[in-house]
């Protein structure tokens, strides 16, 4: 059902997550980008590693993710679609939540009102954020970020 949902944005796509590795949910964030949707992520620190993420991933098919570095969790699970539709819930963006926990997710339906709010709140964290680093090469000459 997110898949699909993520499928049928027109428009615009806002996503903030904690954990992000289901496959599916981001190729369909990528599918997304491909037709002209503007795709902007935010993600927890912990999707910035030295290894191949899905943060590398997005960065590598023209999504810039940023980096919700400032509190101890970026614990949200949100995406925002069109400005009229809201996932959101305990369900990471990830194959353990699709295939072994026990999570829940909302929905919402043709809601603006609930989606603006929600659009808000990404732009908020998003004004907190940071680019994603690129550990292959090395700190940049203005990091001074202590995470």
């Amino acid at each position: 059902m997110i898949v699909r949902a993520v499928d049928d944005a027109k428009s615009e796509l806002l996503i903030q997550a904690y954990g992000f590795t289901s496959a599916p949910i981001i190729q369909a964030v990528t599918r997304a980008k491909e037709r002209g949707v503007s795709v902007r992520v935010i993600l927890d620190k912990i999707n910035e590693q030295k290894r191949y993420t899905a943060a590398t991933y997005l960065k590598n098919h023209g999504i810039d993710p940023m980096i919700d570095f400032q509190p101890a969790i970026a614990h949200n699970k949100v995406m925002v679609i069109d400005r009229r539709n809201v996932i959101t819930g305990s369900f990471n963006f990830t194959t353990a939540a699709q295939k072994r926990n026990a999570e829940n997710v909302l929905i919402v339906l043709d809601g603006p009102a609930i989606a603006e709010a929600y659009a808000a709140n990404w732009q908020r964290r998003s004004d907190a954020a940071r680019p994603l680093r690129d550990f292959r090469q090395g700190p940049t000459p203005t990091d001074t970020s202590t995470d």
